[in-house]
């Protein structure tokens, strides 16, 4: 029989079971997001104006650069330009479409009665219809002033139209959040609009 020391050993585990220990740590942290429900990063308040020239666009196109499987998007206004916030928001809904993302934009129709006027999205809508982006326009009876850019479980909603002054001078507002909760809620939300699905 051996015998059995009175205090555990204070020297230092081996290098096997270091590797193991620090495996399953990171395990464990991989696999949070899934077996823990809701947020998986705290929320981040995104503010446009004065000292915060194009921090909203910078973070928009992360965004929309981090979606994988769907990139649902609905603004009120999106002002076709060549270069600037927009043209950058708008070729990375074009390069997501084209690695296989599901991307659909919803757009604000013009209503009726404004005949000789160009439709504020008709642009932007032919240029990504161009570049294979399914866009879906609103009821016609139906004002749709959401701005909301849902890609996978992460939510952005905010005050910001697509307008270069929206993205970079104007004093705006937003939220992103991680929640695939409510990630899910504005999916059906998206789900409910006609001609959507």
């Amino acid at each position: 029989m051996t015998d059995l020391p009175l205090q555990p050993s204070l020297r230092p585990p081996g290098r096997g079971r270091t590797l193991l220990v620090g495996l399953a740590i990171l395990t464990l942290v991989a696999w949070l997001p899934v077996v823990l429900p809701g947020r998986r990063e705290p929320p981040r308040l995104i503010l446009g104006g004065p000292g915060a020239t194009l921090d909203a666009a910078r973070q928009l196109e992360r965004h929309v650069a981090g979606a994988h499987r769907r990139l649902w998007v609905a603004f009120y206004v999106v002002r076709y330009d060549e270069a600037g916030p927009i043209a950058a928001l708008l070729e990375g809904l074009a390069a997501a479409a084209r690695s296989g993302v599901d991307v659909r934009v919803v757009l604000d129709r013009e209503r009726s009665g404004l005949e000789g006027r160009e439709d504020k999205n008709a642009r932007a809508a032919a240029w990504l219809v161009a570049q294979g982006v399914r866009v879906v326009w609103d009821e016609e009876a139906i004002t749709t002033h959401a701005k909301v850019v849902l890609a996978d479980d992460r939510v952005w909603i905010g005050s910001h139209n697509g307008t270069r002054a929206a993205l970079s001078v104007n004093r705006e507002a937003a939220v992103l959040l991680d929640d695939p909760g409510l990630a899910a809620e504005v999916a059906t939300w998206f789900e409910g609009i006609p001609g959507f699905r």
